[in-house]
């Protein structure tokens, strides 16, 4: 009996001692609406983990940037969600994308596309993190085809147009020119071009130099400095086909998110990038300070250079 009583008083010191598992709550989804949406923090949270994915231009467009990690929040608070969007291009002006997108603006036989909206979280009228849009194509669809992809969503600079245009991306304290700004990324500059990336600042809108030759747009910024541990990718520059952003080995990526909008021969008018997605997981333990996982919250120093 006496070893019998030594076992169970060992077997309740395990049980005693052993390091209590990171409790992860249930996720909250935000998908691409066009509206303002919102997240209340939980009782007895003070972290959640969030993974934000930009929107994709239109027609050739850019895709969108990916961005994760840690924000320390205050229990019952709530967040303001802005999940980008990405409209339809075309043989027109098209409209602003919500999230900043700027306007593409297209003529007969020549399709340009907008750019796609950044994805926000915002606390009050402060932005705690942000993931570029891309900027939207442009696809000549008479002689000789001429297709320019739009900028990719960037992390601290979105993707420049890399066609010969004059488009640049917005970086971490300016909007790219031209006429890119803050949260909102610059409209077509002339008769057509394609319009530029929303986030943190947006990417310029693309500009022409003669009826046939028109520039995409470039790509918004991101904004990191917010989160604890964090994660990104870079989305990617327009092509013909359908362009994939930043985070898709991610668990909770849906197929079509974030993606740059392809362009399906002279038919390829209205083809808009895949909208943005924000999912958020309440923590609800103390997190230990543990570099190694990637819920876990630290002290930053030193520059911004991958994942950290």
């Amino acid at each position: 009996m006496r070893n019998f009583a030594l076992f169970l008083s060992s077997v309740c010191l395990v049980v005693l001692v052993r390091p209590t598992a990171m409790a992860v709550g249930i996720e909250s989804t935000y998908t691409a609406q066009g509206v303002d949406q919102y997240y209340v923090v939980p009782d007895h949270v003070s972290a959640i983990f969030v993974r934000i994915w930009g929107a994709g231009g239109g027609e050739a467009g850019g895709s969108g940037a990916f961005v994760r990690g840690v924000l320390l929040v205050v229990p019952g608070e709530t967040l303001k969600i802005m999940v980008g969007c990405s409209s339809g291009g075309g043989f027109q002006q098209t409209p602003l994308s919500y999230g900043g997108g700027g306007r593409g603006r297209g003529v007969s036989d020549m399709l340009c596309g907008p750019g796609g909206g950044g994805s926000f979280i915002v606390r009050a009228s402060t932005y705690l993190a942000v993931a570029g849009g891309g900027g939207g194509g442009t696809y000549l669809t008479i002689g000789d085809l001429t297709l320019r992809g739009g900028g990719a969503g960037g992390i601290l600079v979105g993707g420049n147009d890399l066609s010969g245009g004059e488009a640049l991306g917005g970086t971490q304290t300016a909007g790219g020119a031209p006429n890119g700004l803050q949260f909102q990324g610059g409209n077509a500059v002339a008769t057509t071009g394609g319009g530029g990336g929303g986030g943190y600042f947006g990417g310029g809108g693309g500009n022409d130099y003669s009826f046939t030759t028109s520039f995409p747009g470039a790509g918004g910024s991101s904004f990191i400095d917010n989160l604890q541990n964090p994660y990104y990718e870079a989305g990617q520059p327009g092509s013909a086909a359908t362009t994939l952003p930043g985070g898709i080995s991610d668990t909770f990526y849906q197929t079509g998110v974030g993606t740059g909008g392809p362009v399906i021969d002279g038919q390829g008018h209205k083809s808009a990038g895949g909208g943005g997605l924000v999912v958020i997981e309440p923590l609800f333990t103390p997190l230990p300070i543990n570099p190694g996982h990637p819920k876990s919250p630290v002290v930053k120093a030193g520059p911004v250079t991958g994942s950290k």
